[in-house]
């Protein structure tokens, strides 16, 4: 643990893990995991390691659906990462403990390329957290990452992604990917807190049929940052489910936008899905984004979307300073109220 960054044992709390793999400026630095889960088959360790290691449990799935040709940094992350993480849960396996992957930047002039894989083996059930976090420091700092996660048939996972760069130069621009097998199900909620300029692309995918999700999401801007998320929920055979719930806010000079696209491939009857998004701007300068969309190309299938995005309610500032609430306290009641139904959702 010499070597984890002062802002990763600082931010994290202590508490019941099944195991721990960490990054920092492209090397790993921590990797922790439980004798009894090695046991019984787990692999964490780094993706450089896993290559040299666990061949046949790496090649099937390395890059299997991540794109390399939407814009350089992509192709960057492909031709130049380095260290990595790699997570490999066998069959019909329980791990009620969390995985945390986290990947940190704890100095300026840092490019850094990090590439998670994660694949669950049929009938396993596990959690995942990854994290992002920073120092706050003065200059500036890349970190272009990418994610995948394999569920085969049966499998469940509860993944959650906490990005927070803090209030350095941190720029994001980051693909995440999760394939959903036959009758598995994922849980996915990202948190996106933080960051110079951010762009993420997050897609969840239904492969096979009898798959469903559950693709949650908030995100809070501040100063004069700038987020761009583009979020896909996918579905490429039917019967299938998802539910996307996404909400945001944004104060000072910030920017949002958040684009969430139902795609519904031929084939894929039976499909039943729903996207909304709620945003909120907190300070005149602000702005926020929300755009939700839908392209269907099977006719049995039932999808709808909507967005809504709104200003503080100065009747109810006023109800709450009457009851003895200052404007910041009534402020913050309101937005804590927002991001409620999701919030709730965490452990």
């Amino acid at each position: 643990t010499s070597g984890t960054p002062d802002v990763v044992t600082r931010t994290l709390p202590e508490r019941a893990r099944a195991g721990r793999i960490v990054q920092s400026a492209g090397t790993v630095v921590h990797v922790e995991l439980s004798d009894e889960l090695r046991a019984k088959g787990v692999v964490l360790c780094s993706l450089e390691d896993a290559f040299r290691d666990h061949g046949e449990l790496v090649a099937p799935w390395y890059s299997k659906r991540l794109t390399i040709d939407r814009h350089k940094l992509e192709a960057a992350n492909a031709a130049f990462w380095t260290g990595g993480a790699f997570l490999h849960v066998p069959d019909g396996l329980v791990v009620e403990d969390p995985f945390e992957i986290v990947y940190a930047i704890d100095s300026p002039g840092v490019a850094q390329y990090g590439r998670t894989l994660v694949v669950g083996a049929p009938n396993s059930q596990f959690r995942v957290h990854e994290l992002d976090l920073a120092e706050d420091f003065e200059g500036q700092a890349l970190h272009a990452g990418a994610f995948e996660l394999y569920l085969q048939d049966g499998a469940r996972c509860r993944l959650a992604q906490v990005q927070d760069w803090g209030s350095g130069e941190v720029f994001d621009a980051s693909t995440r990917l999760v394939n959903v097998g036959r009758d598995a199900y994922c849980h996915w909620l990202p948190a996106l807190l933080g960051g110079q300029l951010i762009r993420q692309h997050l897609e969840l995918a239904i492969s096979e049929s009898g798959g469903d999700m559950a693709f949650r999401g908030l995100f809070f801007t501040e100063e004069h940052e700038h987020l761009d998320v583009f979020a896909v929920d996918l579905h490429e055979t039917g019967p299938s489910g998802g539910d996307v719930h996404w909400r945001g806010a944004a104060t000072g000079e910030s920017r949002a936008s958040f684009e969430g696209l139902i795609q519904i491939d031929p084939g894929a009857q039976q499909t039943h899905t729903y996207l909304q998004i709620h945003s909120m701007m907190l300070s005149p300068k602000a702005r926020v984004d929300a755009i939700p969309s839908v392209l269907v190309s099977s006719d049995d299938v039932s999808a709808s979307h909507g967005g809504t995005v709104g200003e503080l309610d100065e009747t109810a500032i006023f109800y709450m300073q009457t009851r003895g609430l200052d404007r910041a306290a009534a402020v913050r009641v309101i937005v804590e109220g927002f991001f409620e139904p999701l919030i709730s959702e965490l452990d």
